[in-house]
């Protein structure tokens, strides 16, 4: 692609950005409570439950078979103390995410929803795993990163449907990864969309960077463990055939990640073996996202 159409293109996807709608005013008053290390759990649980659609579907989630809790969670409080504050706020923006993104899209030909989000579960399924055997506390953090990092492909291929075609075509005709494709047809690829958007969100950096940086975690700095373990995730996803990336490809594992991550091939069978039991749960999960 020429430098003029790239920056057409790029135009075209500042312009898609823009106009998606913006995150409920209560998930910027949650990232500027955050940014106090001052904050308490009773100011992060009223300003949640300011909106009452979305404190619903906080306590749904934290009293589903997903984190498995054996006495019912009454209050967004409670499950801020039980939680923590990162884990509520991932639960936050994921949710309003769903619903300002995923929910209206409906289903086309071009854009697989089912085969997308059970791709993105089966990241998010292997990355808690993978956090889980590397001894790394932020076993929910990995798991919304996992389930997110492919953002950026529903604003390139919900709305950009007729550029996006040409992108599968080529993918498929050359036997390229689709990030390939969308540098050579687009200029750009989905992980630099997805960057865009989250930027217009504010969404939190840890986020961001896995939706970055996934294909390439060198570049990602403090996130580069994170990032490397969601660059894994992904890998395995589609070494199992979980859903669909959008290509019959898999990425080359980065050596640096793999050196980072310090895990045997004897934990990577068992990783292989307990992803489906932890699928099961992640499908609940996104049953009540879509609910």
């Amino acid at each position: 692609m020429d430098r003029t159409t790239c920056q057409e293109m790029l135009k075209i996807v500042l312009e898609v950005i823009q106009d998606i709608p913006t995150l409920p005013n209560v998930v910027y008053h949650l990232t500027r409570l955050m940014e106090n290390p001052a904050t308490s759990a009773l100011q992060v649980s009223e300003v949640i439950s300011r909106d009452q659609a979305l404190t619903a579907k906080v306590l749904k989630l934290v009293n589903s078979a997903y984190y498995g809790f054996p006495r019912k969670i009454n209050t967004v409080s409670q499950a801020v103390v039980i939680l923590g504050y990162n884990n509520i706020r991932n639960l936050v923006f994921t949710t309003s995410v769903f619903d300002v993104v995923v929910k209206p899209n409906g289903s086309e030909p071009l854009f697989n929803k089912v085969k997308f989000w059970e791709h993105s579960l089966g990241c998010a399924a292997s990355a808690k795993i993978i956090t889980k055997k590397m001894g790394f506390k932020k076993t929910e953090e990995t798991f919304i990163a996992g389930l997110l990092h492919d953002l950026g492909k529903i604003v390139l291929y919900h709305f950009l449907e007729g550029e996006s075609a040409e992108v599968l075509m080529v993918a498929a005709e050359r036997d390229l990864l689709l990030i390939e494709a969308e540098q050579e047809v687009l200029g750009i690829n989905h992980t630099y969309a997805g960057k865009l958007l989250a930027d217009k969100w504010n969404l939190p950096r840890d986020i961001t960077a896995a939706i970055s940086f996934h294909h390439n975690p060198l570049p990602a700095g403090d996130n580069f463990r994170l990032c490397s373990i969601i660059h894994l995730a992904d890998i395995l996803s589609r070494c199992l055939n979980i859903g669909s990336g959008g290509d019959n490809k898999i990425p080359l594992l980065n050596e640096r990640s793999w050196e980072v991550l310090n895990l045997s091939w004897d934990k990577m069978k068992h990783i292989l073996s307990e992803v489906e039991t932890e699928m099961e749960k992640a499908q609940a999960f996104i049953n009540l996202l879509e609910a």
